[in-house]
């Protein structure tokens, strides 16, 4: 019996009650760590793009993706792969915390001040508060952020749900255009979470890997409720939604993220060693680069950007450096990475900032390309060594 299934095993033979209240606990923290600004706005934009069919396109690969993550997975291998892509778990981190920075100050600065001044006070201060509960302890950062996750489902409830607008089927764009854009989507959200270090702790920590489906039930119910606020005419620009809802579920995303960049840290004292950056370094790098956005380029299109990361460098990463080989990446694998990012990019600011939807496809085709020439590249190396 591995280690991994020793754990296991020690997990199941814990009180029943325990171990339902740990996985349970763990599985609204998820929902917390995993909503952020994407679950909170994005589907909010799918609706008006392509009505609630835009929508189910993104619900459901990025349930089912983070759903998956904790049966796919045993804890030992969980450990393996952030001991041979923590750096670029680092910059996923690093960039959500940046996400939660620069969306706080877009969409809550002008709750304290207009202009430049209010966005950048607002993400400075989103910022500061994810660094500060970045510094304590896993168990209360769990329990708060499992909190958050029953405020938030409480604060929307309370919304005026009998004045919710119907759903559309239909949106600015047509159908053909979401067609388009499916396999974007898909190929981002399903890839994604298995470079969330936040997730990783979850597998690692929680009981077992039923956390992962109760996960996948609040985190759908969030999404759903998001739909209903922003269906609702005024509802986000609503205090209790802003202040309530959205605001903890930013900081204590950023929290959990920058916590794990400070354990990676610890636990990898080489994960930078080539040159003076530490993983912890990061986390306020990642805040000051989110208070600047907010400040000079706020609005959609940066927001657009930002998720970009998500919908091609980080699935990308996963494609092609982690499938099927459980290695380091070399040199060889990250140019590649590199390739397909670089070609792909413009057909993401053309689809989805141009709504020029038909070339999205390109994005998931090139690094597909990519994908196989550095496989076979790393098929040859391996038999000219033997």
């Amino acid at each position: 019996m591995t280690q991994s299934e020793v754990c296991e095993h020690t997990s199941s033979s814990r009180g029943a009650g325990a171990t339902a209240f740990m996985n349970l606990a763990w599985g609204f923290s998820l929902a917390t760590s995993w909503t952020w600004c994407i679950g909170m706005f994005l589907p909010i934009i799918l609706m008006r793009l392509f009505g609630w069919p835009g929508v189910a396109a993104f619900v459901i690969p990025n349930v089912l993706g983070c759903a998956l993550f904790g049966f796919v997975r045993s804890r030992q291998k969980s450990r393996h792969e952030v001991a041979l892509h923590g750096p670029m778990m680092a910059l996923f981190s690093a960039v959500t915390i940046a996400y939660q920075a620069f969306f706080a100050g877009w969409i809550l600065g002008p709750l304290l001040a207009e202009g430049t001044a209010g966005r950048a006070g607002v993400a400075a201060l989103a910022g500061a508060g994810m660094l500060l509960l970045g510094m304590l302890s896993l168990r209360f950062l769990i329990a708060l952020s499992a909190l958050v996750f029953l405020g938030s489902v409480t604060v929307l409830l309370t919304l005026p749900l009998w004045d919710l607008a119907p759903l559309p089927a239909l949106g600015e764009l047509s159908p053909t255009a979401l067609l388009a854009a499916i396999p974007t989507l898909a190929f981002g959200f399903l890839l994604c979470p298995t470079l969330d270090l936040t997730f990783h702790r979850a597998r690692q920590e929680a009981p077992n890997a039923r956390a992962f489906t109760i996960f996948g039930f609040a985190f759908a119910s969030m999404l759903v409720l998001t739909l209903c606020y922003g269906s609702i005419a005024g509802a986000l620009t609503n205090p209790a939604v802003l202040l309530a809802h959205i605001a903890p579920q930013l900081v204590v995303t950023g929290a959990m993220h920058a916590r794990e960049l400070r354990k990676l840290e610890t636990n990898q004292s080489s994960l930078f060693s080539n040159t003076p950056l530490r993983a912890w370094m990061l986390a306020p790098l990642a805040t000051l680069a989110g208070v600047l956005i907010a400040a000079f380029a706020p609005g959609e299109d940066s927001y657009l950007r930002i998720l970009g990361a998500y919908g091609l460098l980080f699935p990308v990463y996963v494609l092609i450096a982690m499938s099927g080989h459980p290695q380091r990446p070399t040199r060889t694998t990250l140019f590649w990475v590199a390739i397909a990012v670089a070609a792909s990019i413009p057909f993401l600011e053309l689809g989805f900032i141009g709504h020029t939807t038909y070339l999205l496809p390109l994005a998931v085709v090139i690094p597909g390309l990519a994908y196989f020439i550095a496989s076979a590249a790393r098929a040859r190396n391996t038999a000219n060594s033997e």
